[in-house]
């Protein structure tokens, strides 16, 4: 019998968790919530005619590849934030010392870890499985492509895991180390295969014969497009992408079967990689803890901005407000930020033409004009089509900014714990309301940078009179409305969290199902991107939020309709303002539950 003490006792505490199968019950309501969207929305069975046995097979086709590709996008965002921890996490909690002193080679520790979080992956991805084979039933799904789609995600999910423990092998917090395989994992999904599809070609184009093949996403290179069906999600994303020439209606529909060579490929350089991976973070996991326990501290990075000046504000009698605030923001959260501003940088360079093009057409119906928009947009046009240039480079701030704050947030409580200074903390003469509330705003002010860079387009564009001071108002009140969400979420699941790990995938998971999650569903319910901001989608809603000159005119002329958009507009930012302070409520009772609070 094969000896595996760690995967017992990780396995004994999964199966005693209320997570556990809170996530499965809900990825299982999730599925059919899903199937039944598709139902109502399917080319077929919207005549209200019973189907012929051709389209029932087209149905079940396009339904299997959506929940493939659902699948394994939920791989692709569970997997590090379950993995990435596992070293760090242990090392944190002063465990790890015990482990690598007992008989357990470097070598059995990691691996039980990996088959431990696997099992929590494959558990989800098994509820999945029976629609799968009914799905079958229905004709069309051929059962080896059921095989391909788990196999390629089985694989995935194993790729992705040694990963992450090579990462956590070599991190000194969990946090680093979940947030280092995210910000990896996209461009490794992304850049090749941007490079592939555009027939990108230098002298290193032989580096991405190697990592290109490694992705999912090689199923969707221009070669092997055809094979997806007519009704799939690679068709819906590809008609509603402005980059890619829209597709002849004979193409697709060739069926899963055929990716099984590049499939193959990916599986076995994943597995491949993985085993190398494994390999090295084995080697490295006792000498990486002996380097990182015998390092000394860094000392703290001296700020020249540092004092009394208006970059770092003292708060007077409230000491707690004023630790967090002039605390420097995490490692994790400044190369968020970092990445933030190059991909800005990026958009800037490739999108100046068009830039310049609105700003000289803006500039002179400003200089023409002035403020005055006359009847039937004179004077107005070209300046809102400069304001939703600038919109652009806002949204793209902001949501550089709520990552920051998710992070900064969600490792506020959490950090304190790991670092030893909770218990000293709750233990002063400070209130749960003080510390909470200290902790709520500290994450919001230590982005002030990106703070002021979200609105410095708005206020760009209402210096040139496109942008309307009402809806200058309504777009700064949303903006804090949504990053006080954030803020609040993420401080009430590290209040609840034991680990950093943990807290960052529960927020980030809200977070992307609030915003990428909604932008789907409005696809699929309403066949329009634009639609999400009627589920709640911050981006888009502050894509409508700052309502231009041009807008505002119609609005006067037509009160009716203007009272309704204006009041459907200020319903979604009070509702995310309430949900706020609601989650800020609970933090508080949930702090005032706490048992080691003194009385």
């Amino acid at each position: 019998m094969l000896e595996l003490p760690i995967l017992r006792v990780e396995a004994r505490i999964s199966a005693r968790s209320w997570l556990t199968y809170a996530s499965r019950a809900a990825y299982g309501v999730l599925l059919l919530w899903f199937f039944w969207i598709f139902h109502r929305n399917h080319e077929g069975w919207r005549t209200g005619r019973p189907l012929s046995s051709k389209e029932l097979a087209e149905f079940a086709v396009a339904a299997f590849e959506w929940l493939a590709v659902g699948q394994a996008f939920l791989v692709l965002i569970l997997v590090p934030g379950l993995v990435a921890e596992a070293v760090a996490e242990e090392r944190v909690r002063q465990t790890l010392s015990g482990l690598l002193v007992s008989d357990l080679s470097s070598a059995a520790i990691l691996i039980d870890k990996l088959v431990a979080k696997m099992l929590r992956v494959g558990v989800l991805l098994t509820v999945g499985l029976p629609i799968a084979f009914l799905l079958a039933l229905l004709g069309g799904v051929d059962p080896r492509s059921v095989a391909y789609a788990y196999g390629g995600m089985l694989s995935t999910a194993v790729f992705l895991a040694t990963f992450s423990l090579l990462v956590s092998v070599y991190a000194k917090k969990p946090r680093n180390a979940v947030l280092f395989v995210y910000l990896v994992e996209i461009p490794w999904l992304v850049i090749p295969w941007v490079a592939n599809f555009a027939m990108v070609r230098g002298p290193l184009w032989w580096v991405n014969d190697w990592i290109f093949p490694t992705t999912p996403l090689s199923l969707v290179a221009p070669s092997n497009i055809a094979a997806w069906s007519r009704q799939g999600p690679i068709r819906w994303f590809l008609e509603r992408t402005p980059l890619f020439s829209p597709m002849p209606p004979s193409w697709g529909g060739m069926g899963l079967a055929v990716l099984a060579a590049p499939l193959g490929q990916m599986i076995v350089l994943q597995l491949t990689y993985g085993a190398v991976f494994l390999l090295w973070a084995s080697a490295r996991l006792r000498p990486a803890a002996r380097r990182l326990a015998d390092s000394p501290q860094r000392p703290p990075t001296v700020d020249r901005f540092r004092g009394e000046s208006w970059l770092r504000p003292l708060y007077g009698d409230d000491p707690m407000l004023c630790k967090e605030c002039n605390f420097a923001m995490s490692g994790s959260a400044r190369l968020i930020v970092g990445m933030g501003v190059f991909a800005l940088g990026l958009l800037v360079l490739f999108s100046h033409q068009a830039f310049a093009y609105r700003y000289c057409f803006a500039l002179d119906e400003y200089f023409k004009f002035g403020y005055e928009i006359g009847r039937y947009g004179r004077g107005g046009l070209a300046r809102a089509g400069f304001l939703s240039l600038l919109n652009g480079y806002a949204i793209l701030f902001y949501i550089v900014a709520l990552t920051a704050v998710a992070v900064d947030s969600a490792t506020g409580v959490t950090g304190e714990k790991e670092a030893g200074t909770w218990d000293g903390l709750i233990g002063t003469a400070l209130e749960h309301t003080e510390i909470i509330r200290a902790k709520v705003l500290g994450a919001l002010v230590r982005q002030r940078t990106l703070l002021v860079l979200v609105p410095a387009p708005w206020l760009f564009g209402t210096a040139f009179g496109a942008l309307h001071p009402v809806g200058l108002l309504l777009a700064m009140t949303g903006l804090m409305a949504f990053l006080t969400f954030a803020s609040t979420l993420g401080t009430l699941f590290s209040l609840r969290s034991k680990s950093s790990g943990r807290a960052l995938t529960l927020t980030f998971g809200v977070l992307l199902v609030l915003n990428l999650g909604t932008l789907f569903a409005s696809g699929l319910l309403m066949g329009s991107s634009q639609s999400a901001a009627l589920l709640g989608n911050t981006p888009f809603l502050l894509n409508f939020l700052p309502i231009s000159t041009l807008l505002m005119t119609t609005i006067v002329a037509q009160p009716g309709k203007g009272a309704l958009l204006l009041g459907l507009l200020s319903a979604y930012v009070t509702a995310y303002a309430a949900t706020a302070w609601i989650l800020y409520r609970a933090a508080n009772r949930l702090e005032a539950r706490n048992p080691n609070r003194p009385n």
